[in-house]
């Protein structure tokens, strides 16, 4: 089920130009092994890698990451990632893209849940994927305050056991952005409320950003 639900993402890719999200060169399964695939070009490096590297990023990188990272969520906005972290945003021909929709889902499709709980990364999950409900493009929104969080950070805003980063995303206010100015902060903070329908869309993002 996982790998008809990733061709089927890289069916809808394949082919298309995106500025922001790396591309599928080809899909298909294999005559021989019965294998499927996925053909993607080899990228540089991840934003998981250069915090990692960095420690944190400057505010010039992270508002040009976020703004690239953004405006891969607008173009594929009838997918919803699910799984938006920086392990997912690769450096390739000179700015950020969006990689990895292997638990993506059409925004349209019903939800597995089974595949939600087991697939998600509990650092950038958004409370909802939690509890086991639909997500949305306001689950992505969860995921991308938490990435702006971690590169001005050197970390996502809730750390700790699994139990402890559930219990957080759940329940704990996300803590302010430290040393943002405080148009910066509120932007964040409006991301990373609890209920999904208060946060601010991809569109109000990419223009605040």
């Amino acid at each position: 089920a996982a790998s008809h639900r990733e061709l089927k993402i890289g069916a809808d890719l394949s082919g298309r130009t995106h500025d922001h999200v790396v591309p599928i060169l080809d899909y298909g399964q294999d005559a021989e092994s019965d294998r499927y695939f996925l053909i993607m070009p080899v990228c540089d490096f991840s934003l998981q890698d250069k915090i990692k590297s960095d420690g944190l990023l400057t505010l010039a990188e992270a508002k040009s990451a976020a703004q690239d990272i953004v405006s891969g969520l607008v173009e594929v906005k009838h997918i919803v990632h699910r799984d938006l972290k920086p392990g997912n945003v690769l450096w390739h021909e000179g700015r950020w893209k969006i990689a990895d929709f292997g638990i993506a889902k059409f925004v349209e499709d019903a939800t597995s849940l089974e595949s939600l709980r087991t697939a998600l990364t509990p650092a950038y999950a958004a409370p909802e994927q939690w509890r086991g409900e639909r997500p949305s493009n306001a689950t992505d929104v969860y995921a991308f305050g938490c990435i702006i969080y971690a590169m001005l950070t050197g970390h996502p805003p809730f750390v700790g056991s699994g139990d402890d980063i559930r219990e957080a995303h759940l329940q704990t206010r996300a803590p302010t952005l430290p040393g943002a100015d405080a148009r910066l902060a509120g932007l964040v903070a409006a991301m990373l409320r609890k209920a999904a329908g208060s946060r601010p869309s991809l569109e109000r993002c990419a223009d605040e950003i």
